[in-house]
């Protein structure tokens, strides 16, 4: 069977901005759906990326291509604007809410039909409002979520995940009262179980914590483009933390729901909601029961 290829780039690779896992994940879930409408199989190549050592080899799932062919893979990204916390347009970057192109149709198409045993591609397409994804669809990507470390968590628990604009990942104080109102207000009235904190920003997670007596696990993840280049044992904890999850509550200062959230929420099927930054107010977006 054809095989069509998700690609994550190594660092020099990428043309149009490096993504992160949340929209790495969005383009596989894509490719997956296209594939099955062309007959293709799909896997994913994240062998260039430094979790890719945290993470079990699925041979249903993982293939491991060469650099240059990785590196090579035509880009599916829709370049626009992004407005960062305050309403100000800082700078362009590849982030979609759009359903694949039909160029992505047409390329798969004509690979189908051609000679090629092949194709890869690398693409953050499709829906982040999306409340669902088929069943076999998720049972697909799990695999993504093996990793060979293990985290100290509750035996039940619920996760309030904290997405600041790039530009306050990391560490450094900011503003933020949004953040904090929307937990008090439209988090804490319904929390049913311990709480687990994760956040881009240390300074955050920290106040967060400190405020409403949730649990800060020791590793933690600086989610994002920058993951790539931070501590990968960070990022898979991250993973690792919300799979397991109850319910997720996942907070986004951007005008779209939190990538990485909402597509674990898909995946294992955990109930979620998500607040995401819009006109100055959180619009709420919920996925599962």
């Amino acid at each position: 069977m054809k095989m069509l290829v998700q690609c994550y780039k190594s660092p020099a690779g990428w043309q149009t901005g490096t993504p992160g896992i949340g929209d790495y994940l969005k383009g596989a879930i894509s490719l997956m759906e296209l594939g099955e409408r062309h007959g293709l199989r799909v896997k994913l190549d994240i062998s260039a990326h430094s979790i890719s050592r945290l993470i079990h080899f699925n041979e249903e799932l993982f293939h491991r291509g060469q650099e240059n062919e990785i590196n090579s893979a035509p880009e599916f990204f829709v370049t626009r604007k992004v407005p960062i916390h305050g309403g100000i347009f800082a700078r362009r970057k590849s982030y979609t809410k759009l359903d694949p192109p039909l160029e992505i149709h047409q390329e798969i198409r004509d690979f189908a039909h051609s000679s090629k045993s092949a194709y890869f591609v690398a693409c953050n397409l499709g829906n982040s409002l999306r409340p669902a994804i088929p069943h076999r669809i998720g049972k697909k990507m799990r695999p993504f979520f093996a990793s060979t470390i293990h985290l100290d968590t509750p035996a039940e628990y619920e996760v309030v995940s904290l997405r600041c604009s790039d530009s306050k990942i990391g560490d450094g104080r900011h503003d933020w009262s949004d953040i904090l109102r929307c937990i008090k207000f439209e988090v804490l009235p319904h929390i049913k179980k311990e709480v687990v904190v994760t956040s881009c920003n240390r300074d955050l997670r920290g106040i967060v914590a400190d405020a409403f007596g949730f649990r800060v696990l020791q590793d933690n993840c600086l989610s994002g483009p920058v993951c790539q280049t931070e501590d990968p044992r960070a990022v898979v904890a991250d993973m690792m933390v919300l799979k397991d999850a109850k319910k997720i509550y996942s907070i986004s200062e951007y005008p779209w729901p939190t990538g990485f959230a909402s597509q674990v929420c898909l995946i294992f099927n955990v109930p979620g909601v998500h607040f995401y930054l819009k006109g100055g107010r959180f619009h709420r977006f919920q996925i599962g029961r």
